[in-house]
């Protein structure tokens, strides 16, 4: 198994500075879990993207890095403008787990605000391969955006109506077809009481638990290539609740 740090905030716009710090603590962090929930012990190889001091030349790097990359891997960010760089080499189907649709306008280069709507329109994922988890603040226009592209998404509100079981069996059912899935994991998805440690605290969010849920079964799908998980801000973090929770998730993904 590979985890890849991509230690980058270049693309949050100055407004979620210190997720470069990010990797090095999450993989630290995982010293402390001895054995998953499954019972199992994972292995694991650390690698690091070499970044630059500019976003469109960091963006380039991590394109080039994940083009040589040919076996399943879990890259941990940074901040979530990262993506941009893995899906544009990989053009993966994507199952994003976000508070926000990150489809604001078009411009180069992307950020984390609007790196999804590039990829997109770069012809990097094919907008009917997409499915977003979570949503639950938005822009208008991107709201607009993503019911005129018709792009498959699941709010907040939708599946706070349903069981987890069932909402769960819905995101499943709605990737489980797609080739070559990556799956990106913006901690935001999580209610701030749990993960606190972002640019944007989003209250009415999953529980830590719910998010273990989803994990948990979508690591039974045969299609996934890679994950990603963006966004923990150190910086802004409460009693290391934050870097803690990511670091099991990752421990979760890779056992």
């Amino acid at each position: 198994m590979k985890l890849i740090k991509i230690p980058s905030s270049l693309g949050s716009l100055k407004k979620n500075t210190g997720t470069e710090k990010a990797p090095d603590l999450i993989v630290d962090g995982l010293k402390e879990f001895y054995c998953a929930e499954n019972g199992r012990i994972p292995t694991y190889a650390i690698h690091e993207v070499k970044v630059s001091k500019n976003l469109s030349e960091t963006h380039e790097a991590v394109q080039k890095f994940f083009e040589t990359v040919d076996s399943y891997f879990v890259a941990i960010g940074g901040d979530h403008s990262t993506t941009y760089g893995i899906a544009s080499a990989l053009k993966p189907a994507l199952l994003v787990f976000d508070a926000h649709p990150d489809l604001m306008q078009k411009f180069d280069p992307p950020t984390h605000e609007n790196y999804l709507r590039c990829l997109i329109e770069n012809s990097f994922v094919d907008k009917s391969k997409i499915v977003l988890v979570g949503l639950r603040n938005w822009d208008k226009e991107e709201y607009d955006y993503l019911i005129k592209n018709k792009i498959n998404f699941f709010s907040m509100k939708s599946i706070a109506e349903d069981e987890i079981i069932d909402a769960c069996n819905d995101v499943m059912s709605a990737v489980k077809d797609f080739k070559r899935l990556m799956i990106s994991l913006d901690i935001d998805v999580l209610d701030p009481a749990f993960a606190p440690g972002t640019g944007y605290q989003e209250p009415g969010g999953l529980t830590s638990r719910e998010l273990f849920y989803f994990i948990h079964r979508l690591k039974n799908l045969k299609n996934i290539i890679g994950w990603d998980l963006v966004e923990v801000n150190p910086d802004k973090d409460i009693n290391n609740l934050t870097v803690k929770t990511a670091s099991k998730l990752i421990f979760e993904i890779i056992s």
